[in-house]
């Protein structure tokens, strides 16, 4: 892991779009479990799955989302600080 931040030239590249789509897609499927939970919830059956399960992998993969969304913070400071030079 602490290798893939040693090669700068490659994150300024393309580290930080990816982290940024990868942030974005497990962002918005988060959403979608937590929909799928309320929509489970009210009609009061089950998709699968119980509701409950559905929020809890809305949680999960929204706090996942966040460190890919750090991830694509890092990328971009390290762009402004080369940038700066």
């Amino acid at each position: 892991m602490v290798e893939r931040w040693k090669d700068y030239e490659k994150l300024r590249t393309c580290g930080g779009r990816r982290c940024s789509n990868i942030g974005g897609f497990l962002w918005i499927l988060g959403g979608i479990f937590a929909i799928l939970g309320i929509i489970s919830e009210l009609a009061d059956i089950n998709l699968g799955l119980v509701p409950m399960s559905w929020y809890l992998l809305a949680i999960v993969l929204s706090t996942l989302s966040i460190s890919y969304w750090l991830g694509w913070a890092v990328c971009v400071y390290i762009d402004y600080k080369a940038s700066k030079k």
